[in-house]
């Protein structure tokens, strides 16, 4: 089977034949994981290249070469759907009981002291996060507004961290105990967030794997939809093809980049117009990375970085330059950012303080 490259670290992105910038082109190997032609293959530049030579092509021009490698058609079309499941949902009167005591939630209050006061309670109803004594649920409600299940998580409200006491656990499951859900009971899980899909069709879609890190993404940089897995080997192909036709941007966790580059990679190969992003994996220590530091680190850390892209470009070599000015090309792209906006997403974002 032909298929573009999965990513196994900058050795496996190459220059691109059409606009010449490094690393950026990603190109078609067969069963064999050996190369087709230098050119047959897709510029991860797609807002200012946009290159993509297929194997078809090249077979077309040169019809010699198609016996060199072995080529199984995709089994995979953009007309593909995958046969879910069944699964069970929660009736509503277990998500509206939850819709109280906030001063109670640990995250709540947490987000309250760090972020805009009316912004964090926007987003506390549009996520529909709620309390159950002093834990914070994170529902889970599909496209349909079926709730799939709840996870809940004891939060620090002074740092914002998980309560190491208090293990994280699921609303369904205790369901069960209590005898208030039936044991044949089938969970089938969704993205968190994923409800918010429907409201805004035309939005691109990023995804990241903590709860928490969606909803205070959500409020520093709300030109996207932003959904968690809730954990990172929760992300697969087969989820997001829930996506389709949709634009998808991927924001691994810092021990987490090569796994959900494959990701990228394989749902690409189906149709899906998913990326993932590099934004840790290059700017994030060896110690950030191995301790799994994810976006929110990342965006909570930036309160002030009001000259930042200046500073730390004039500051960089020259490759270092070339990947700040790439990610602030792909953030202008893919959300709509402005340009100052996008410099400020790519050298070190800015979240407003209250």
């Amino acid at each position: 089977m032909l298929q573009l490259e999965k990513y196994k670290g900058r050795q496996t992105r190459h220059n691109c034949p059409a606009c010449g910038q490094r690393q950026v082109f990603v190109r078609y190997v067969d069963e064999r994981g050996e190369y087709l032609a230098d050119d047959v293959g897709r510029c991860n530049r797609e807002s200012n290249c946009g290159f993509h030579r297929t194997p078809k092509e090249q077979f077309a021009e040169h019809p010699t070469e198609h016996a060199q490698h072995v080529f199984i058609p995709r089994s995979f079309s953009r007309a593909t759907t995958f046969k879910a499941k069944p699964f069970d949902s929660l009736p509503v009167v277990h998500l509206e009981r939850t819709l109280v005591n906030y001063e109670c939630n640990g995250l709540v209050e947490f987000l309250l002291t760090r972020l805009d006061p009316s912004a964090v309670n926007q987003a506390v109803t549009r996520y529909l996060i709620g309390t159950d004594g002093e834990r914070c649920v994170f529902w889970q409600i599909d496209q349909q507004g079926r709730i799939r299940t709840g996870k809940l998580i004891a939060y620090n409200p002074t740092t914002g961290k998980r309560r190491k006491e208090a293990n994280a656990s699921w609303l369904h499951s205790e369901l069960k105990k209590r005898g208030a859900l039936p044991e044949s009971f089938e969970l089938g899980q969704c993205f968190f967030g994923e409800h918010l899909l429907k409201a805004e069709p035309t939005a691109p879609i990023a995804i990241v794997e903590a709860e928490k890190t969606a909803v205070i993404a959500s409020l520093i940089l709300p030109e996207f939809v932003w959904l968690a897995s809730g954990g990172k080997t929760q992300l697969n192909a087969q989820r997001l093809n829930v996506m389709r036709n949709r634009r998808v941007l991927l924001f691994p966790d810092g021990d987490a980049f090569e796994r959900w580059q494959a990701v990228a990679d394989e749902a690409t190969a189906q149709g899906l117009d998913v990326r993932c992003s590099d934004l840790i994996e290059l700017q994030g220590t060896s110690d950030e990375k191995a301790e799994g530091f994810d976006l929110a680190d990342y965006l909570l850390a930036s309160i002030e970085p009001r000259n930042a892209f200046a500073q730390l470009f004039i500051e960089a070599d020259e490759e270092t330059r070339y990947a700040i000015e790439e990610r602030a090309a792909i953030m202008e792209f893919e959300a709509g950012l402005s340009r100052s906006e996008a410099e400020m997403m790519a050298a070190k974002p800015k979240c407003n303080a209250p």
